[in-house]
């Protein structure tokens, strides 16, 4: 019995899919590469880790391999050579420079850029876990229609001033279990990335989530810049706060899974 045919998780489209790397290549040669492995959590959860580093929790399923390096057959050759290319070039230069910790002045459409990127970087990478439900179909069709992050996305910026390492994430969510077991309304999503000197989290608020209230809030708490919803004004990077390894610890704890949204310090 032949398989399905698969479909692009951003056109729909069947047919003709490409592998595409969790990481762009372009960005991937500029940091050394260590050996690291997936480790995914009994709750869909899941990151990236150098090994050797410490995990806790049970039922954890491993996979070896530089998680930056794994290709998914999930983007159709149109998208791929289309507008993700696009999307990767005009945030590339922008990119370079954060990785490689140059102290640079980012403008709103530089911030907007990287934003878009860090948002196409997490919904790649969130198709590595095994329910494959974080962002709706809707959303990210609306992602390749508009090149914007969809409502209630939010991006931040942040200096990582620890291992420069190949990179490595986090990818977190909550949702309202409903009396019949299954799962309901989206509470929260965020990713967070390490790329070189580049740190970004991406915050997606769910139902009874006031993040949007305190974003900037939140984002300083950590030593962060919003950088989408797009600012107004240029961002100075020798500004920013140089994140150790406890800094960036509290980066990507920064979420309260019975409080969705509130500040973890």
């Amino acid at each position: 019995m032949s398989r399905a045919p698969g479909r692009g998780i951003f056109c729909g489209r069947t047919g003709d899919l490409t592998k595409q790397h969790v990481f762009p290549n372009r960005i991937r040669r500029l940091v050394p590469r260590t050996e690291t492995e997936t480790v995914s959590l009994k709750t869909d959860n899941f990151f990236s880790r150098t090994k050797g580093d410490a995990v806790r929790g049970r039922n954890l399923d491993r996979r070896n391999g530089a998680t930056a390096a794994t290709k998914l057959r999930i983007v159709c050759r149109k998208c791929n050579a289309g507008w993700m290319r696009a999307l990767e070039e005009a945030a590339f230069l922008s990119a370079e420079d954060l990785i490689l910790g140059k102290p640079i002045v980012l403008s709103p459409a530089q911030q907007a850029a990287i934003a878009r990127l860090g948002v196409n970087i997490a919904m790649v990478a969130a198709m590595l876990a095994r329910e494959q439900k974080r962002y709706t179909p809707e959303e990210r069709r609306q992602f390749m229609e508009t090149g914007n992050p969809p409502k209630d996305f939010y991006v931040f910026l942040a200096y990582n001033g620890s291992d420069k390492r190949e990179p490595f994430f986090s990818h977190l969510s909550d949702y309202i279990v409903n009396l019949d077991g299954s799962i309901g309304d989206r509470k929260y999503i965020t990713f967070t990335v390490i790329i070189g000197c580049l740190a970004i989290q991406v915050f997606v608020a769910g139902v009874g989530n006031t993040f949007q209230e305190n974003a900037d809030g939140y984002g300083g708490a950590f030593g962060a810049a919003r950088i989408w919803p797009p600012r107004a004004f240029a961002l100075d990077l020798a500004r920013l706060p140089i994140l150790d390894k406890e800094g960036i610890r509290k980066l990507f704890s920064s979420i309260s899974k019975s409080e969705p949204g509130k500040l973890v310090a």
